[in-house]
């Protein structure tokens, strides 16, 4: 019996689309930002154009610091490595996946 290409690619595609989708992950571990820990972080944290914004990396990923609150606009190049402690002046927020 021949079954037309079309049809067993809509199979797969139906098979595929119940498949569950991998959650989002968030980085192991805890970064903290002044006096604050945040346990698995993920996402973006303001830092408020602190005059100084002490920055620790318990994580296994790399957090990166924006000039913006939201972390959307001109990304500072600074990163603060894994197992990294830095001091950042006048920084907006900082990004962790």
């Amino acid at each position: 019996m021949r079954v037309p290409i079309a049809a067993m690619a809509l199979t797969a595609a139906g098979v595929m689309a119940m498949a569950p989708l991998a959650p989002a992950q968030a980085a192991t571990g805890y970064v903290v930002i002044n006096d604050t820990r945040y346990d698995d972080p993920s996402g973006c944290y303001p830092l408020n154009h602190l005059d100084r914004a002490f920055v620790v990396n318990h994580t296994g990923e790399r957090a990166y610091i924006y000039h913006d609150p939201a972390c959307t606009r001109r990304f500072l190049a600074e990163v603060v490595p894994p197992g990294d402690t830095e001091v950042f002046w006048g920084a907006g927020s900082l990004r962790i996946d």
